[in-house]
């Protein structure tokens, strides 16, 4: 019954959080709540067993997710729009037709490796698409509108002023 399984504060306060930042990783949650690690597992597991919380993993992290009754959204886009460098690739791509790779590492700042570790991930993903021209990749979203509503409706959990003017741009 999930009126008992919320009496706890600290995990009422918990899955409140994820209801009003969906995608959230351990770390992030770890952070946010500042809970000891093995309480905010404890209690991670609690609502997970319970139903209220759905949890996603790109092969890397994992992330928490309201219930199927609150979150229809697409669990994999949004797990990669919380994090940093993925979320400014997809940025870069919303408000642009296509991208290089050589274009997208200059205005992401990382390296090549991590730049194609997080193409990589997008790709799989299905959320970015990649053409090739003879030793050359561009990059595009194919569902920009996807994009764009899941960061619209969960602006204010991303504190990222790139978000709000991609969105400004998007808007325009």
């Amino acid at each position: 019954m999930p009126s008992k399984a919320l009496e706890l504060k600290k995990r009422r306060v918990l899955y409140q959080h994820i209801l009003r930042n969906p995608g959230l990783h351990l770390r992030a949650l770890e952070r946010d709540m500042r809970m000891g690690l093995g309480d905010l597992r404890h209690h991670l597991d609690f609502l997970e067993r319970e139903g209220l919380i759905l949890t996603a993993t790109d092969g890397y992290r994992k992330t928490y997710f309201p219930g199927k009754k609150e979150f229809s959204g697409d669990k994999a886009l949004l797990g990669l729009l919380r994090q940093s460098k993925p979320r400014a690739i997809l940025l870069l791509l919303l408000n642009a037709e296509s991208g290089g790779f050589d274009y997208l590492r200059k205005k992401v700042g990382v390296s090549k490796s991590t730049l194609s570790f997080h193409m990589k991930k997008l790709e799989e993903a299905g959320i970015v698409a990649v053409q090739e021209d003879r030793q050359r990749k561009t990059y595009s979203l194919p569902d920009k509108d996807k994009v764009a509503e899941l960061l619209i409706t969960y602006r204010p959990s991303f504190l990222d002023a790139a978000v709000d003017r991609a969105l400004e741009a998007w808007l325009g």
